[in-house]
C-alpha cells in the first residue's frame, strides 16, 4: 500500500507540475467581479457591491445607453476632481490574479499634469501593489509596489486617442505579464507585492501619485485562483 501511495502523490504532483508551470495562469483563475459598466455600476457575478463614484463636487456621469463612464483626469482631492473604484474583494488572492478592462483615452498624460503617465486601473487605493500604466507617447507598462522607480514599459502603444482597447494584466507569483487587445505585449519578474490590511480593490487614480485616468472605461473583470492545489502539501 506504500507504494501504492508514492506512486499516486508521485503522479499528483506531476499534474500539478503540469498545470502550473511556465507563464500561463490563465486555467488557475476564477472571475470573481465582472462589471460591464454599461448600463450601470452592477457587479455581474454578483459576489461584490456596486463600483462607486467619487467628485469634487460632480461625480462621473453613470453609463446609459450611448454614455460612457469616464474620468475627466482631475485628482480626486483637487477642485473638479473625479475618481472610479470597486469595492474591496474579501476572496481575492494577491499570489495569481489577473486584471482586465476596455479603456478609451480621452486624452494623454503630460498635457493635463506635469507627470508623463497615468494610471489605467491600479490595484489597491493604499499600497498600490500593481497597476496597467500609459505614458504620454500612449506607450503601455505596469506600475508595482508603490515605488515611482517601480515602472516597466513595453514596446507597444495604442493605436490612438479616441479608440476603445483591451488591455490585461496577470500575475503570478512574482511573474507579470500584460496584454494589450489580447495580444502578449511584455512580461517580467518582479517578486512578492506589498499589500496593506488586504486592501484588494481597484481604482483609475494613482494616490501616491494623485494621477488619475483621463478617459472611460468598461468590461472590468478580476479574476483570482481558487485555493491552489497541494498548497498544504499530502499526507
Amino acid at each position: 500500500m506504500s507504494n501504492l501511495k508514492y506512486l499516486i502523490n508521485t503522479y499528483l504532483v506531476l499534474i500539478a507540475i503540469c498545470m502550473y508551470s511556465g507563464n500561463s495562469v490563465s486555467q488557475t483563475l476564477e472571475v470573481i467581479a465582472d462589471y460591464p459598466l454599461i448600463d450601470d455600476l452592477v457587479d455581474d457575478t454578483g459576489n461584490n457591491n456596486d463600483v462607486f463614484l467619487e467628485g469634487n463636487p460632480t461625480f462621473p456621469t453613470l453609463p446609459s445607453t450611448g454614455v460612457s463612464l469616464c474620468s475627466n483626469g482631475i485628482y480626486i482631492i483637487d477642485a473638479d476632481g473625479q475618481n472610479i473604484e470597486t469595492p474591496i474583494m474579501p476572496t481575492f488572492d494577491i499570489r495569481n490574479f489577473s486584471m482586465e478592462v476596455e479603456f478609451n483615452v480621452t486624452q494623454l498624460p503630460g498635457v493635463i499634469n506635469s507627470r508623463t503617465r497615468m494610471p489605467i486601473i491600479m490595484g489597491s487605493r493604499f499600497a498600490r501593489w500593481l497597476g496597467i500604466y500609459i505614458d504620454s507617447s500612449g506607450v503601455m507598462g505596469f506600475k508595482f509596489n508603490n515605488f515611482s522607480t517601480n515602472y516597466r514599459w513595453s514596446n507597444t502603444s495604442i493605436s490612438g486617442i479616441g479608440n476603445w482597447h483591451s488591455t490585461k494584466i496577470t500575475y503570478y507569483n512574482g511573474h507579470v505579464e500584460l496584454f494589450l487587445d489580447d495580444q502578449l505585449i511584455m512580461t517580467d519578474d518582479v517578486g512578492p507585492l506589498v499589500t496593506f490590511q488586504n486592501t484588494f480593490n481597484f481604482s483609475v487614480t494613482d494616490f501616491s501619485e494623485g494621477n488619475p485616468f483621463y478617459g472611460c472605461i468598461r468590461n472590468l473583470i478580476i479574476s483570482t485562483s481558487p485555493d491552489l492545489l497541494f498548497q498544504n502539501g499530502f499526507e
